[in-house]
């Protein structure tokens, strides 16, 4: 017989109050803060109950629409934990967000691959609009996780969206963002081999 330990027994706590809130989305974008730990293995529970996962992700997108920007940004987070390639075109739409950190959480959620898949397998036109906010944005926070997203999204224009960043961008927190990103390519371009070099 399987005994929970302290950290299950906290985890489906914690995605009980979830649940309980998800109808609701700005009761679900303020629900308590909990530890990584414990959220990781909220996840964990989650990836295999598809039926809390979907109703999860459902209250959060509902959320991304809320006149409240605080609901908007922490259902984004919601779905940087808990989204996958479902969430992908709603984070997307978000980027276009009227309040800067709101667009940085939709950024953060599409290129963030701690804790899921990055959901940047992404056509021609969404690699435009991310290179776009990392060259134009009016936050240095946007532009300095847009230039990762550009990293993580690849494509023929990154390097030289990057290049360009690094010749225009007078912050050091997007051009040490950049330089990232532009390693980042480099390692990709060296995982496929000599083939996609020539």
């Amino acid at each position: 017989m399987d005994r929970k330990t302290p950290l299950d027994a906290r985890a489906e706590a914690v995605l009980a109050d979830l649940l309980s809130r998800a109808d609701e989305p700005e009761r679900l974008a303020l629900a308590p803060g909990v530890a990584a730990t414990v959220m990781r293995r909220v996840r964990d529970i989650v990836s295999r109950r598809p039926a809390d996962r979907t109703r999860l992700i459902e209250g959060y997108v509902r959320g991304l629409s809320h006149p409240k920007p605080r609901v908007r940004f922490e259902c984004a987070h919601g779905l940087d934990a808990f989204g996958g390639r479902e969430s992908r075109d709603v984070l997307v739409a978000l980027m276009d967000d009227p309040v800067p950190r709101v667009r940085r959480m939709a950024l953060h959620a599409l290129s963030c691959d701690a804790c899921k898949d990055a959901l940047l397998d992404v056509d021609d036109d969404i690699r435009h609009r991310i290179a776009e906010h990392a060259l134009t944005d009016e936050s240095v926070q946007v532009r300095r996780h847009a230039v990762w997203a550009v990293g993580q999204a690849g494509g023929e224009q990154a390097r030289s969206t990057l290049e360009a960043v690094l010749a225009h961008d007078g912050d050091p927190a997007v051009l040490r963002q950049a330089h990232a990103a532009m390693r980042l390519l480099d390692r990709q371009t060296t995982a496929r081999g000599p083939r996609a070099q020539a």
